[in-house]
């Protein structure tokens, strides 16, 4: 039996953890107020969809724990960030120390409106298990899609 996962909230956090609960084998419902997922990610990096930085040190953050963010810097690099897109089939380009889409659009990360799978699909890197307000894969390739 399939592990059931609700998450609440379609932002960046809740995609990602759609996709990661997904790829763990559980049927994944993704709930989002908004009438898009992932609407925020457009206003990153001037609509590029900034995904990261390739500069993760503790000097760049403002904290009041400088030692529990090192750790997490530690364990989570840049090449991580990288191969995670990679592996939703979303390539990436490096411009100023900056990680966007390869096509440097925000609709290509799963943000926006825009019909980015071609049949009416919004989201992801466009692939196959497609679900009604659903989070699923197949593969290696992601897809989201709301009414």
């Amino acid at each position: 039996m399939r592990n059931r996962v609700g998450i609440i909230g379609g932002g960046a956090a809740g995609m990602t953890a759609a996709i990661s609960a997904a790829a763990e084998g559980a049927e994944v419902t993704l709930i989002e107020g908004n009438d898009r997922l992932g609407k925020k990610i457009l206003a990153t990096g001037n609509g590029r969809c900034n995904l990261g930085n390739e500069k993760l040190d503790v000097g760049e953050y403002y904290t009041c724990s400088p030692e529990r963010l090192e750790k997490c810097l530690e364990r989570f690099k840049t090449e991580d960030t990288i191969s995670f897109f990679h592996g939703m089939g979303l390539m990436l380009r490096s411009r100023n120390g900056y990680l966007y889409p390869l096509c440097e659009q925000a609709a290509a990360s799963g943000g926006g409106s825009g019909d980015t799978c071609g049949d009416g699909m919004q989201g992801g890197a466009c692939g196959e298990g497609q679900k009604n307000g659903k989070a699923s894969g197949a593969g290696k390739r992601w897809s989201f899609f709301v009414r």
